[in-house]
């Protein structure tokens, strides 16, 4: 039995089962964590292999040429193929695949009893879906503005130090103050100018409106003839009652009125003997038959119309009225006129009858003769001819009795009344004198009123101009104080001698021409304005009828405008009095109480209350002569243009040739706009304008040039890159003019440069004047836009308006430096002095003696500027801050002065100009147009038109994968049986990104 607790066979192998397979599994487990932890440096490796890999797929030319680091045009091969060769570095390193392999059987065999298939132990994979991807990153190429400096300034680093570029700083910084004071100077000038002009505008407005004023004061118009007229219309209101008297009674229906005289009847004519014809006697017959009957109808008609005429009676009846009255009803029908000429007829018949009836024969009397019955004739029938003519005479005879000779008979009455009275009116009911009468009044009345009109017109634009004259006056007093402060605070030489200019300064304008004084005569004048409103209004409130006389000049106007009413206008008098006297109606102004005559608004401004002002004007005006101040503006206009050629020949380039980069597609800088300098291409040179260019260069270039060169290094290797690399208008030319080691000038530079021709093509590495930095020859074989390449990089335009605005930015600093020697040698010129003295006399002071003398010394300063210009163009150096005895125009001519080494050149005047570019707020703007033309130059000339384009020129590259590491151990039969398989097969998972560059 205790055996049986003796033996041990089999412990071991039970105990070795229970602690051995979960130590197996751990294991397992640690290995296969190992293995994912192990694939994350495998896998970042890689990729950082694969990123440096593409990175080596560099430019060689654009690093050749420009020191650049850029992937080629062209890596979609390599990008293509980057999966590949990332999956060939991420397998287990330094382990082929049948060691691997080997291990893996050895390891299976051990546990499984059987081989395995695995031959990669990391089993480092792509996640189902992704795969690895490489690319450039997003403006990650040269087309970046930033990454064009970053790419500039290493280059520069490692070129040279820091040092070598402080030569170039410490260049601005001796000529800051220069710089700075121009800035100030220009500034000044502009002011001192601006208030010239103003004082000249102002005594041009005075002129103005003292022409108003002495055009208004030749009218004449005083208190004596404004009281003259106030008694003239005193008689107005009774002479219009007169006229309308006259018109009522005698004229309004008097026109076309018939004259009235007794007729001669002919009741005693006799005929002719050769008219009568014995042989007509009974068409005689006939025709005194019909004369009765015609004259007695006549004469009935007559006496019914003289019973509806009024009769007349002495005293009661106005005799004209009474003549239209008849006249009225006689001219119905004609029958006035109707019966004379019937009565005229009948005598004449009957006349002509008894001659015919005397020449018969008594057989002949004796013969029969049928007359027809006509009315009112008593005789008629088939009669013997004597008894036809013994009845017709006795009725004509009865006839003439009871009418033609009877006086109380209607038509001896009214020919009697209406013959009198029409003769004795006849002129009375003519309108001539009434007319001229009217007439007279209206043209009394629109004389004064045309008069005050005008004196007010003119007193209004006076005042107009006077405003204006005011707004100028208080122009010129603030442009006084502008100008002062800015002397005040100019602490250069020219301020100095402003200071003292001022403060010696003529009172004439400035202390009577104020906005006060000027006001003190507006006031004045509205005064007077007023006076001759009420006096106009005045003229006009004379109205008769509502209507102002001035208006009626005639009597048709005076009919018109009456309001009279015909049939109201009786032949009685009684009546004719009383609607003459009710139909009259005429009002007197009112207004003339309001045109009382005070000191205040005497119309004698120029005798009475006078203003200072006006004086003032008086004094500098009473002699002016036209033609003199004509004269003297056409001299100041002349030295105005006297020098805008030359002006205009220095802002013009030596030549605007060349390829245009602006206009190349795809250029990187074509998001920024450019940044033009409009020059002086015109000639005219203001100082407003070069005011403006140089204080936006040059506001605070003082303090950014005194900083550290550490930290203006960027911008400094920027400066020094763009200079050394690239080419400008006058490269050549300065390149010559160092070759020929001085005495080059303007007559002589031509031949001197030509002799320099064939050194300055020199290909050797050792002559630097005409390479890169890269050795590279700088030429229309490598630069696509020869001679234009910096002004592009500043302006970003065409040629032509780049060069523009180059040369006029710089014939701008030029100019602001020129001021100070200018001023001092020609502004006391005695010469100068007398003539801008008799310039504003001619003038009357409206072109000032100093706005004289300013536009002379201006003239002389482009023209010195424009000297400058030349030698600068021509690629040789001019002093930057010249001494008076420097210049070569002056007040006395011009003389050419000796080529100083040591001055500034054009390129100089580009690196200043860039300096304030790169240091500013545009430098992007300057880095892509950098890009712009590396780009053209690599695509149209070194490369040969390959299309080279720097959006393709990538800098960066960025790299992204998402991967798994598989199982090895826990998947294995005896792992797995025991703590399960893994269920998504993965036992890790790695995301990689990285960017390169």
């Amino acid at each position: 039995m205790l055996q049986i607790f003796r033996k041990k066979d089999g412990a071991v192998s039970v105990f070795l089962t229970i602690i051995l397979v979960p130590m197996i599994v751990v294991s397992c487990l640690f290995v296969d964590a190992c293995r994912a932890k192990l694939a994350e440096p495998v896998v970042s490796s890689a990729g950082d292999l694969t990123l440096n890999t593409a990175l080596t797929q560099y430019d060689a030319t654009l690093n050749d040429y420009y020191g650049l680091m850029a992937s080629s045009q062209n890596v979609d091969e390599f990008l293509n193929n980057a999966n590949e060769y990332f999956q060939a570095c991420i397998t287990s390193q330094g382990v082929s695949a049948s060691e691997g392999k080997e291990f893996a059987d050895e390891i299976s065999g051990l546990l499984t009893g059987r081989s395995s298939d695995i031959t990669d132990l990391l089993q480092i994979s792509e996640t189902e879906g992704s795969s690895f991807t490489i690319k450039p990153v997003e403006n990650g190429t040269l087309e970046n503005p930033a990454l064009m400096k970053k790419e500039i300034v290493e280059f520069m680093k490692y070129r040279a130090p820091i040092d070598g570029v402080s030569d170039v700083l410490q260049k601005f910084k001796d000529s800051s103050k220069d710089l700075t004071d121009a800035q100030k100077n220009a500034d000044l000038v502009d002011k001192k100018q601006k208030f010239y002009e103003e004082e000249g505008e102002l005594v041009k407005k005075s002129k103005e409106a003292y022409d108003k004023l002495q055009e208004y004061i030749n009218l004449n118009i005083t208190k004596e003839s404004v009281s003259e007229m106030k008694s003239s219309f005193e008689s107005v209101e009774n002479d219009y009652k007169n006229l309308h008297i006259k018109m009522v009674k005698d004229l309004y229906n008097t026109q076309g009125l018939v004259q009235y005289s007794k007729s001669d009847l002919y009741e005693n004519w006799q005929p002719k003997e050769n008219e009568i014809q014995k042989g007509q006697v009974n068409s005689y017959i006939n025709n005194a038959a019909t004369s009765i009957r015609d004259f007695v109808n006549a004469a009935r008609h007559l006496d019914n119309v003289y019973g509806q005429t009024p009769k007349y009676q002495a005293g009661t009846v106005y005799d004209i009225q009474y003549w239209v009255a008849c006249n009225e009803i006689l001219q119905q029908n004609n029958y006035y006129s109707n019966y004379v000429s019937k009565a005229q007829s009948l005598c004449k018949n009957m006349a002509k009858l008894k001659a015919a009836m005397d020449q018969l024969s008594d057989e002949e009397k004796e013969e029969s003769y049928t007359l027809k019955n006509y009315k009112n004739v008593d005789t008629y029938g088939d009669k013997k001819r004597s008894e036809l003519y013994e009845g017709l005479s006795t009725q004509y005879e009865t006839l003439k009795k009871n009418y033609i000779t009877n006086s109380q008979s209607a038509y001896n009455q009214l020919a009697g009344n209406l013959g009198r009275i029409s003769k004795e009116n006849i002129d009375n009911i003519t309108t001539g004198s009434t007319d001229q009468k009217v007439r007279d009044i209206a043209n009394k009345f629109n004389e004064y009123y045309t008069k005050y009109d005008n004196a007010y017109s003119l007193i209004d634009s006076a005042v107009g101009i006077l405003k204006a004259a005011k707004s100028r006056s208080e122009e010129y007093q603030e442009k006084y104080r502008t100008w002062k402060n800015a002397a005040d605070q100019c602490n250069t030489t020219m301020g100095e001698e402003d200071r003292k200019e001022i403060a010696d300064l003529n009172d004439d304008v400035f202390k009577r021409a104020t906005p006060e004084k000027i006001q003190e005569l507006i006031d004045r004048l509205n005064n007077v304005k007023s006076l001759l409103g009420n006096l106009k209004k005045a003229i006009d409130e004379y109205k008769y009828n509502g209507t102002s006389v001035r208006k009626i000049d005639s009597y048709s106007t005076l009919k018109n405008k009456s309001g009279v009413n015909a049939n109201k206008i009786s032949y009685k008098k009684q009546e004719l009095e009383k609607y003459t006297q009710d139909s009259f109606k005429f009002t007197t102004s009112s207004a003339i109480g309001k045109t009382g005559i005070t000191d205040a608004n005497n119309p004698a401004i120029d005798k009475v209350n006078t203003p200072d002002f006006y004086n003032w004007m008086k004094d500098r005006f009473q002699d002016y002569d036209e033609e003199k101040k004509n004269q003297a503006e056409k001299d100041k206009e002349e030295e105005e243009k006297k020098h805008d050629d030359k002006v205009k020949d220095a802002n013009q380039a030596n030549s605007d040739a060349g390829n245009e980069i602006k206009d190349i597609a795809d250029r990187p800088s074509a998001a920024y706009a450019a940044l033009l300098q409009e020059g002086f291409t015109d000639g005219k040179v203001k100082a407003s304008k070069v005011a403006s260019i140089v204080s936006g260069l040059f506001s605070d270039f003082s303090g950014t040039v005194n900083q550290t060169a550490v930290d203006l290094r960027d911008d400094l290797y920027t400066l020094d890159y763009i200079m050394n690399m690239f080419s400008y208008d006058t490269f050549e030319k300065e390149g010559k003019y160092h070759l020929c080691g001085g005495g080059v000038n303007l007559s002589n530079y031509e031949s001197n440069y030509n002799a320099q021709s064939e050194a300055w093509n020199n290909e050797a590495v050792t002559f630097s004047e005409n390479k890169t930095l890269t050795n590279k020859m700088i030429n229309s074989s490598n630069n696509y836009s020869y001679g234009n390449e910096v002004e592009y990089i500043i302006y970003g335009n065409s040629n032509e308006k780049n060069k523009k605005s180059a040369y006029g930015t710089i014939f701008a600093i030029r100019y602001a430096l020129n001021l100070p020697p200018e001023f001092q040698e020609n502004w006391n010129d005695t010469t100068l002095k007398g003539m801008a003295i008799a310039i504003e006399s001619a003038s009357s002071g409206i072109i000032p003696a100093p706005l004289f003398k300013l536009v002379v010394v201006l003239g002389l300063t482009a023209a010195e500027t424009a000297s400058d210009m030349q030698y600068l163009k021509n690629g040789m150096p001019v002093e930057l801050v010249k001494n008076k005895d420097q210049l070569t125009w002056t007040y006395a001519g011009y003389s050419e002065k000796a080529v100083s080494g040591k001055g500034f050149f054009y390129s100089d005047y580009l690196k200043l100009i860039l300096f304030t570019k790169l240091t500013g707020n545009n430098e992007y703007a300057v880095y892509a147009r950098i890009a712009d033309v590396i780009q053209a130059n690599m695509g149209q000339k070194i490369s040969n038109n390959s299309g080279f384009v720097m959006k393709k020129a990538n800098v960066y590259y960025s790299a992204e994968a998402n991967l798994k590491v598989d199982p090895l151990m826990l998947n294995l039969p005896l792992t797995s049986d025991y703590s399960g398989s893994v269920s998504d097969g993965i036992i890790g998972q790695i995301k990689y990104k990285a960017y390169k560059g």
